[in-house]
């Protein structure tokens, strides 16, 4: 994602932006009264601008969530993600005009936000050398022969390579291990699990995940210091922020010991729907997913620690999104999708699922470098509590302060139809003057 602030508000003009700050110091949550009916106006201070609007994007998003609340339970797909995003101070831009939050913005204003705030991909390149390793297991297909006679020739060339790099007996080897375990698994579920790319075969969420995503991560994390933990638990807030009632699919745990206890801290989290499940339900993930990962974000900011972005996945199916959220200015989040991946049932381009085993491979490495930064966080603490009756503790870091002014309040999205809508959170904006 795109650090550099300034070129996020190049094409708001002077008089633009001080419109919007002199509107700032005059408004920070207004209920107005026009004829009888309430109209909300929210002015947020964060700096991102599009253009032809005086407002910022974190008002404007803010703005249309509140009007928009009470009435949650009878509004389509796209404006239910208008209010969960837009109370949770998150801006998605991973929609296509005219979708979700894109539709509070014309197209060519929408295309300007994602210009600007670009996703920023991984940088894969130091896995390219596996392909070359693996490569047997393509050149195994041959178009005259039958499928299961493929499937027998890069099966053998699968397992034969396998052996060669097995990491339990060489651990250097676990990233090409990784990679072949991959391939093994799309071969199993074309051989055995047809149904799983069939749209005639009911197959739950829970099918993807057990039969094939589950081997999959588990795999991916061996070696790597962090823990799975899945099916529809609470994330761990640490009382750093309020608890939300969301129940998390899958939480990447770090772990650590506090005062004799374990204590699990999330560096990712998944959710997981069928295959095709629907606008509603993709929407519903969607911000679900957001929403966790600013929790995430910011526990580790109140807690001092200099984190201010989260990789997490989504899974549809046999589809596989990866989806950044970072804390982007005062009191604004945004979310970006960087990448994206369909398994399909052919055998003829195994060879493309590298790009998605290196992904996998990359989204591993961030959340160990998550891992490892609150460990020296961590220990850093230790030390200055150990320190203090000698000297003055170290005061936090002027740019931890500054984000910490940055974060907005949590708002749970209504589990039930039954459940009425919560208020909007007491900080939603700034209330700085």
């Amino acid at each position: 994602m795109n650090n550099d602030k300034n070129n996020t508000n190049t094409n708001a003009s002077d008089s633009e932006k001080g419109k919007c700050k002199d509107l700032a110091k005059e408004y920070f949550f207004i209920k107005q009264h026009q004829g009888g009916s309430s109209e909300v106006r929210i002015v947020e201070h964060d700096k991102l601008y599009v253009p032809e609007k005086e407002e910022s994007v974190g008002s404007i998003i803010k703005t249309k969530a509140c009007t928009l609340r009470k009435d949650y339970h009878h509004l389509d797909s796209n404006e239910k993600a208008i209010v969960s995003l837009g109370l949770n101070s998150i801006l998605d831009l991973s929609h296509t005009y005219p979708d979700a939050q894109s539709t509070l913005f014309n197209n060519r204003q929408w295309l300007h936000l994602q210009r600007t705030n670009r996703p920023k991909k991984y940088v894969s390149e130091e896995y390219a050398y596996i392909s070359n390793i693996i490569q047997p297991i393509f050149k195994a297909y041959n178009p005259a022969k039958t499928s299961d006679q493929n499937w027998t020739a890069i099966y053998i060339q699968a397992k034969k390579l396998a052996e060669q790099n097995d990491p339990e007996i060489d651990i250097s080897k676990k990233d090409i291990s990784f990679c072949i375990h991959v391939m093994l698994q799309i071969l199993m579920v074309i051989k055995h699990e047809s149904g799983l790319f069939s749209d005639t075969v009911d197959s739950s969420e829970w099918d993807y995940i057990v039969k094939f995503w589950g081997p999959i991560t588990q795999r991916l994390f061996y070696f790597s210091g962090l823990r799975l933990k899945w099916g529809d638990t609470h994330l761990t807030m640490h009382d750093t922020i309020g608890d939300i009632v969301l129940k998390v699919d899958l939480r990447i745990i770090h772990e650590s010991i506090k005062q004799r206890y374990n204590v699990e801290n999330e560096v990712g989290v998944a959710e997981a729907a069928e295959e095709n499940p629907g606008k509603v339900k993709f929407h519903s993930d969607r911000c679900k997913v957001l929403i966790e990962s600013k929790a995430i974000v910011d526990r580790f900011i109140l807690d001092g620690c200099n984190i201010d972005n989260v990789d997490s996945l989504q899974i549809c199916g046999m589809e596989i999104y990866f989806i950044k959220l970072e804390l982007r200015d005062h009191g604004l989040y945004t979310g970006t999708q960087h990448y994206h991946s369909v398994v399909d049932a052919s055998l003829n381009s195994l060879d493309k699922y590298m790009d998605l085993a290196m992904n996998l491979l990359c989204f591993r490495d961030r959340c160990i470098q998550i891992h490892n930064i609150y460990e020296n966080h961590l220990a850093s603490c230790r030390g200055q509590q150990k320190s203090a009756k000698r000297s003055a503790p170290r005061p936090i870091d002027d740019d931890i302060s500054s984000k910490q002014t940055w974060i907005r309040g949590t708002w749970n999205p209504p589990r039930t139809t039954k459940t009425p809508p919560p208020p909007e959170p007491s900080n939603l904006c700034s209330q700085e003057q």
